[in-house]
């Protein structure tokens, strides 16, 4: 009775998935793959560089890590600022500075995309 619905809804789901997919590889940010209704992604800004110059240390993962989750704590604040809301998953396990982004409609998934880029630049 409802299949029609449900399948107009995942297919927009797909290509909302798609899009914010595209649209977070146009910016400064390391995304994994996705097949669920949620992307994964770390920022990337000051912690990246640090990582490098760091590497011939031989402490380039701890700095890496302490600051990438300095970095994704800061970007989800300046998105909370802005009235958007994802996930800080900084805190789990090999997460450091991750977040996730729920997939909504069109429109909050721009919304996403606009205060992403501009907490970004």
């Amino acid at each position: 009775e409802y299949q029609s619905e449900m399948e107009q809804r995942v297919a927009g789901l797909v290509g909302e998935r798609t899009r914010v997919s595209a649209a977070l590889a146009d910016l400064p940010v390391q995304q994994w793959p996705s097949e669920a209704n949620f992307i994964l992604f770390r920022p990337l800004g000051p912690a990246a560089a640090a990582a490098s110059a760091d590497t011939a240390t031989g402490t380039a993962t701890d700095t890496h890590t302490a600051l990438a989750g300095n970095f994704g704590d800061l970007v989800w604040q300046g998105l909370v600022d802005r009235s958007v809301l994802v996930r800080n998953c900084s805190s789990w396990p090999r997460l450091s500075g991750c977040l996730r982004v729920t997939l909504g409609t069109a429109a909050e998934n721009t919304k996403f995309l606009d205060a992403l880029g501009d907490v970004l630049t």
